[in-house]
């Protein structure tokens, strides 16, 4: 299988310090995170009957393994969608990762670099 980023697509992930400015977004996220929780509890109702409990006979480690899994694919999904726009900024990282998406989609990749 081929490697879908180049060997340094990650070597440039460290950011400068935040910039003054800007608007604090705790309370946003603790609003956001409410709503999905109770969102996520209600569709677990429907499916399973029950709410989420302890000692239910799953393994929680892997389930949330799982989750991560998919919430990474898409985070990849999401960069692929939107490497045309990634591409013209000057993030290295997503300009490497986007731009060898594409040779990748081409059939021009061989796992390294382009």
């Amino acid at each position: 299988m081929a490697n879908v980023f180049p060997s340094n697509a990650f070597a440039s992930l460290e950011q400068p310090p935040p910039e003054e400015g800007g608007a604090p977004v705790g309370d946003t996220v603790r609003l956001l995170f409410k709503k999905m929780l109770d969102h996520q509890e209600a569709k677990g109702l429907e499916k399973y009957g029950t709410p989420l409990k302890t000692h239910n006979g799953r393994d929680p480690l892997i389930d949330a393994l799982g989750e991560l899994v998919d919430a990474f694919q898409y985070l990849v999904q999401g960069i692929m969608e939107k490497e045309r726009s990634s591409c013209i900024r000057e993030d290295r990282v997503l300009l490497d990762m986007c731009c060898h998406c594409s040779a990748l989609k081409e059939g021009k990749c061989d796992g390294e670099k382009q």
